[in-house]
């Protein structure tokens, strides 16, 4: 059986608020490749008048 990992991070919606989110989603996947796991899908999104912007990363160990 596969394990994977679901990360979600969220950060409240500013002027570097997206420059911040890809940042620490960089620094996550790089830190998660190093130890071996794969990336299976990123994605970023706003919702709708939440004033938060996402990332959801799933990664396989």
């Amino acid at each position: 059986m596969k394990s994977y990992e679901v990360h979600r991070i969220r950060k409240s919606f500013s002027s570097n608020s997206t420059e911040d989110l890809r940042k620490e989603t960089e620094e996550l996947l790089n830190r998660k490749v190093a130890e071996g796991c794969k990336v299976i899908t990123v994605d970023f999104e706003m919702t709708g008048y939440s004033g938060y912007i996402y990332a959801m990363i799933v990664l396989e160990k």
